[in-house]
């Protein structure tokens, strides 16, 4: 294990440069240590394809050449440039030294030394990345495109208490409450690790955009369960409640890697 990383859990890491960009600095101080969750907001068509090679590993470029379609390549090579240039300015440590791993449900993750939680959801062009100390942390986003037959997808994947609530509202209130739900359970499933293994309709968050301690089968673990942003896209964040303190931190992610703040 680089021996940077000891240092990058007490102080702020320097902001290296890849390939001519500077990274954005990432911004730890008592409230990040305490348990806060910075959320980075990208629009991957602002990110320059000149850009990737100065971070993407071998291993990276091999996994988008599995995908069909050029543009789901690319969306892929962005999201992880995007994600290893943030990882190392949290680190201290090049993105090629990182030691990035998966679960079997194929979840990334890095290992107890690094300290760091991190999750990535991306939409098309919009992609969110949440990174805190927490181990245990999940977002998604998604543009509420309406599906064919949004109350035969919600009896698919809301619980019961879930879809009797969705079946009373106007028809205007539908579509928003519907991906509002969805985001909140994949974000659930994807801090817990397990992904769609686990039946999303045994998950209960509600269809609203308020904080929600969820509770993890049987072993009874607490997530923090929270709808962050709305507009042109939803997304939602859940995060293990012992380790979560306070409102997340909504930062976006340039290709100037200037960064910029708004509040939740």
């Amino acid at each position: 294990m680089n021996s940077r990383i000891s240092v990058a859990r007490t102080m702020q890491p320097l902001i290296p440069s890849c390939g001519g960009f500077a990274q954005p600095p990432a911004g730890i101080d008592a409230a990040f240590e305490s348990g806060q969750v910075h959320v980075w907001r990208i629009d991957l068509d602002r990110f320059p394809h000149a850009a990737w090679n100065t971070v993407l590993r071998p291993e990276d470029v091999q996994r988008a050449g599995r995908f069909v379609r050029q543009v789901h390549r690319d969306r892929f090579l962005q999201c992880r440039f995007c994600l290893l240039t943030l990882l190392s300015a949290y680190t201290g440590c090049a993105g090629h030294e990182l030691d990035l791993r998966t679960n079997e449900h194929g979840k990334p993750y890095l290992p107890p030394e690094y300290r760091l939680g991190f999750n990535l959801s991306h939409s098309e062009n919009l992609a969110v990345i949440a990174i805190g100390r927490a181990p245990a942390i999940g977002i998604d986003i998604e543009r509420p495109v309406p599906p064919q037959d949004i109350h035969a997808l919600a009896r698919q994947v809301l619980s019961e208490q879930e879809n009797a609530a969705f079946e009373a509202l106007p028809q205007a209130q539908a579509l928003l409450s519907f991906f509002v739900c969805w985001t909140r359970k994949e974000a659930f499933l994807k801090a817990v690790g397990a992904g769609l293994t686990l039946d999303p309709r045994h998950i209960h968050v509600g269809l609203t955009a308020e904080p929600l301690q969820v509770a993890h089968g049987a072993r009874s673990d607490l997530f923090e369960v929270t709808t962050i942003d709305s507009g042109h896209a939803i997304v939602s964040l859940a995060v293990g409640h012992s380790t979560y303190r306070g409102r997340p931190r909504i930062r976006d992610y340039h290709p100037t890697f200037c960064a910029s703040e708004t509040q939740p």
